[in-house]
């Protein structure tokens, strides 16, 4: 609106014939170029400033790697960044230089101090190319999970079994903070795929199954995560990035990066909701997905990342690729001829990408820079891009206005410096430790199995739900439990929603029909059909929860397995026996993105550093408490590395010693878990835990003492009939609570806390009933049952309280 051309012009009659002498309107000039430009965002001013090479360097994520000097210590080559700064105007950098499997150099990672050292040399290297500040993008998934010493949570899926918003968003502040203590402000979370199969590695990353579930839990960590820090912290906010933008968690055989087939309805009923609630949130930022939808790659989709995302969710923010995905249209998608073609399919098309994640090569920058040469892409189309990157940068109190001057250290400030003191803090981990208590689910507790169990052989491997065990009163063949009351549909249908573990539809048909003509054959006490399933056990049901045939609660019922109460306050558990491979691991209580990509095995990689963040196993949990004794036996060995999570626990116990422990010990606490696993080497073929797991608690199963069952896997595993084995009494179940899991588990079991988490996700008892979450269609049915071999349904969750009811006054 305002020139030099135009000031010279009226310096010379140019309007209405006024005369100006040329040093006025070059000092008027100035005045009004400085007050115009005062109201300018510093984005806009960067840009009027940039060449269309420095416009593409903002489009151009690359991987640390790129720039790090070769051996140890692990430092930055100032030749290798200087030459990305200076030959391709790089605007971004990602990743922690540890995110392989192993430690490098004699460290598993930087602490927020040698973070921000290096990100600052970076920026100052930067202002000296006269470039803005560079943007550092990282994966913080469960807490800035690369920075040591951080507060470490539980993972998406355990945070979203406390259905607790304000947790969420205190998750998502901590994560936040110490990302900014960092100078790692950009952090690639949350996760909004609604997780509808249940095989698909990164289950654990999600908040569940349900859309509503997704959509608030999402939404409220992206609040947190964005929530501007304190007066003088640079940087002064961190930016949240949903992601993957779309369909990325609905693959259809449970690969990773397997393709997506989503009719319209079911991508803007069940995938969308999450992401137009985060977009509502004031989410900065997303990445697009790897795979395809419907055949189409979502990377060079307009449909999808125009239409959909621009368009219809009113997306304004920043938009990144995930890994590679520009070059994978050429490499992995076949849907270009040449990597040329990929980056014109990807940019020069109406997708609405800002910034490709290259990220180990400098081929984006060269070939943007020879497409836009030749017209391919244009001046406008860079400049919207490169424009969003900028705002983001400026947003997250990093832009200074332009021309580029070295800024002070940012750790000088007093302000920051306390910023990074936050980091892993004893109110941190407090936090932590919360949201793992509030990740334990209570999914069965009964009384304890009374005397050895009967000589029977052991449950086979069976994708189908084990027949129901018989009760200790039997039926009188009527339908009518012995010393009982009749028992009816509706009381049945009752003790499944409580999560009895029997009596659905499957089960029924198990037994005989009762019809005649229906059936030839009766069961072992002559009952047939219904009777045979479900009036067998309803007198075990009643008589677990205390009520007795005429509905009232019994208070001299027998008490329940949980919570265990050692001999030495008063209870009755003077020897415990811990077992199974995850009861001694820090590493299979966290989960991928700790440390490493892969996640790691090795505790002193996560254990807490300050005395206030003491982060036990459950082993080491449950061998802290007074007033009993604690055995442990590993049972089996899982293989421990990466790559691995297909192969099956090893036995390191023989049967006897096994069975001798837990004969000897008045309550077996079984720990199962998974190696800690993310995307491509996560797949599985069968979901079923594997066989080595399950054969151990059969084993100790035959000792005929109560076992309490604790899960600790990132998505449902089938477990084939041993959650209903008699000696089973109780299964207490987390998703990956994180290093604060193990106090939590032992906690709960004690009974220090009432277990309050419910199921994200429907936990499935067979093969066939994989893909049937609990909002699915009517029709959808497995073997005519709307209830599809579900164990556990989405939502359930018991507890250690008493609830009792009557008429009111």
């Amino acid at each position: 609106c305002f020139d030099r051309a135009r000031v010279s012009a009226a310096g010379k009659g140019g309007v209405r014939g006024s005369r100006l002498p040329p040093r006025l309107a070059t000092v008027l000039y100035n005045l009004l170029d400085r007050t115009i430009r005062s109201r300018m965002a510093a984005a806009t001013l960067w840009l009027t400033r940039m060449s269309a090479a420095d416009k593409i360097g903002q489009m151009t994520q690359l991987d640390i790697s790129m720039v790090l000097a070769d051996g140890c210590p692990l430092r930055i080559d100032d030749a290798k960044l200087r030459r990305q700064l200076r030959v391709h105007r790089l605007g971004s950098l990602l990743n922690s230089p540890f995110s392989g499997t192993d430690p490098r150099c004699g460290s598993s990672g930087w602490n927020a101090s040698e973070w921000r050292a290096t990100v600052e040399h970076v920026q100052a290297a930067a202002a000296d190319e006269g470039l803005p500040p560079l943007i550092y993008g990282i994966d913080s998934v469960h807490g800035a999970s690369y920075c040591r010493g951080a507060t470490l949570l539980p993972q998406q899926l355990g945070l979203a079994a406390s259905f607790d918003e304000s947790l969420a968003a205190a998750s998502g502040w901590i994560t936040g903070k110490d990302s900014r203590a960092a100078a790692t402000p950009w952090m690639f979370a949350p996760i909004l795929g609604v997780a509808t199969h249940p095989l698909w590695p990164r289950v654990y990353e999600t908040f569940g199954e349900d859309p509503l579930l997704v959509a608030r839990m999402g939404a409220a960590v992206v609040e947190g995560m964005q929530r501007r820090g304190g007066e003088g912290e640079i940087p002064a906010r961190a930016a949240a990035c949903m992601k993957h933008f779309v369909g990325y968690s609905a693959p259809r055989n449970g690969h990773d990066r397997e393709g997506a087939w989503l009719s319209r309805r079911e991508l803007e009923q069940t995938y969308l909701p999450p992401f137009q609630a985060a977009v509502d949130a004031g989410v900065q930022s997303a990445m697009e997905s790897y795979q395809e939808v419907n055949g189409e790659p979502v990377v060079g989709s307009a449909a999808l990342l125009q239409g959909l995302l621009r368009e219809r969710l009113g997306f304004e923010g920043l938009l990144v690729t995930d890994w590679h995905e520009v070059g994978n249209l050429h490499d992995f998608h076949r849907a270009a001829s040449s990597p040329e073609e990929a980056v014109l399919l990807a940019i020069g098309g109406s997708s609405s990408l800002d910034m490709s994640m290259v990220p180990t090569d400098e081929s984006f920058s060269v070939l943007m820079g020879r497409l836009h040469a030749r017209g391919a892409i244009d001046e406008a189309r860079l400049d919207v891009s490169a424009l969003r990157v900028l705002r983001l940068k400026e947003w997250l109190g990093l832009l200074p206005p332009p021309p580029a001057v070295r800024p002070a250290p940012w750790s000088h400030s007093e302000a920051t410096v306390r910023l990074v003191e936050s980091v892993g803090s004893a109110s941190d981990a407090a936090l932590a430790h919360e949201a793992a208590r509030a990740t334990v689910t209570l999914l069965k507790n009964a009384p304890p199995c009374a005397g050895p169990p009967q000589q029977q052989p052991l449950p086979p491997l069976s994708p189908e739900p084990a027949p129901p065990p018989s009760s200790p009163g039997g039926s009188n063949g009527t339908g009518e439990a012995e010393g009982g009351a009749a028992v009816g549909v509706e009381e049945c249908d009752a003790y499944l929603g409580e999560g009895g573990g029997g009596c659905g539809w499957t089960e029924r048909w198990r037994c005989p029909p009762t019809d005649p003509g229906q059936g030839d054959v009766a069961a072992d006490d002559g009952t047939t059909g219904f009777a045979c399933c479900c009036g067998a056990r309803m007198a075990a049901w009643r008589t677990s929860r205390g009520v007795g045939g005429d509905g009232t609660v019994d208070d001299e019922r027998p008490p329940l397995l949980l919570p265990l109460r050692p001999s030495g306050e008063g209870g009755s558990v003077g020897r415990v026996l811990v077992t199974g491979p995850a009861a001694d691991s820090l590493g299979r209580l966290s989960g991928g993105w700790t440390a490493h990509w892969q996640g790691t095995l090795a505790d002193d990689e996560i254990r807490g550093s300050r005395p206030g963040a003491a982060t036990p196993t459950l082993l080491e949990a449950l061998r802290a408490v007074d007033g009993w004794e604690v055995d442990h036996l590993p049972g089996c060995s899982l293989p421990g590395t990466a790559f691995a999570v297909r192969s099956s626990c090893a036995q390191t116990n023989s049967s006897a010693e096994l069975i001798a422990a837990a004969a000897a010990a008045d309550v077996v606490v079984a720990c199962l878990g998974e190696d800690p696993h993310t995307e491509k080497p996560g797949d599985l073929d069968d979901l079923s835990l594997d066989a080595g797991q399950l054969d151990l608690v059969r084993v100790l199963a035959s000792a005929g003492k109560p076992i309490a069952l604790v899960l600790v896997t990132g998505r449902p595993r089938l477990l084939h009939g041993v959650e209903a084995l008699p000696q089973v009494n109780a299964v207490l179940q987390s998703f990956l609570p994180g290093p604060h899991g193990g106090a939590a588990l032992a906690d709960a079991l004690l009974g220090r806390f009432e277990p309050s988490g419910r199921l994200p996700i429907s936990w499935p008892t067979a093969a066939s009933s994989l893909l049937y979450p609990h909002w699915h269609a009517v029709t959808q049915q497995c073997d005519g049952s709307p209830n599809c071999g579900v164990a556990w349904p989405f939502g359930h969750g018991l507890s250690y309280s008493r609830l009792q009811h009557g008429p009111l006054p």
